[in-house]
């Protein structure tokens, strides 16, 4: 294999040990269970746009790509999100989670960043569909149980996300004064319905 090629794994929706999620708000916890903490988590897939006449073919789109999802993580870690890869080497998918009570921020930021940067490394022939949504977690016993299901939410919202789109799940997001949205539609999930909007830029 060649080494410059970043090893995604073979499943696009690899099963996670250990983490439990819970669609609503409310979840059965112990009382000696830790307070949950902020969480936020981006769901990020790298999508060609073939263009008329595009040479980008065999080994130089496959290097083009990699070095496109390259470009895509060193913004989201540079913004401080703990990284992981799924989706295939064809269809890469890039998640991170962000803690803290600015995560959702950081969250939107790197996500912005990113897509600009993958513009940039791959001549505008490869652009990113992402999403953010946030809620809480608590690790207890060992098993991290999320509230408000941010990772799923994410997911969900980003097979919705046109090529470019950066959607953003939550109420939260329609009450900050820090990005400007576009208000899109309402996600079913469960039991519960999640407003959904469109990052257009930061204040």
């Amino acid at each position: 294999m060649d080494a410059r090629i970043i090893p995604f794994p073979g499943a696009r929706r690899p099963v996670v040990a250990g983490r439990a999620v819970a669609a609503s708000g409310i979840v059965p916890l112990p009382a000696d269970a830790p307070a949950p903490e902020p969480v936020t988590e981006v769901s990020l897939e790298l999508r060609r746009l073939v263009h008329a006449g595009s040479r980008l073919r065999g080994a130089a789109e496959r290097a083009t790509r990699d070095r496109c999802a390259r470009a895509a993580m060193g913004s989201l870690d540079a913004a401080g999100g703990r990284l992981r890869l799924a989706g295939t080497r064809e269809h890469p998918v890039i998640e991170a989670t962000f803690g803290g009570e600015n995560g959702a921020l950081r969250a939107a930021q790197g996500t912005l960043e990113a897509g600009e940067a993958v513009r940039r490394a791959g001549a505008n022939e490869f652009v990113v569909s992402a999403a953010v949504a946030s809620g809480s977690a608590v690790v207890h016993d060992g098993l991290r149980v999320e509230l408000g299901a941010p990772g799923s939410v994410a997911d969900l919202l980003r097979e919705n996300a046109a090529p470019g789109q950066v959607l953003l799940g939550g109420p939260s997001w329609g009450e900050s004064d820090r990005v400007e949205v576009l208000e899109a539609r309402s996600l079913e999930h469960g039991e519960r319905s999640v407003p959904v909007f469109v990052l257009r830029d930061l204040r």
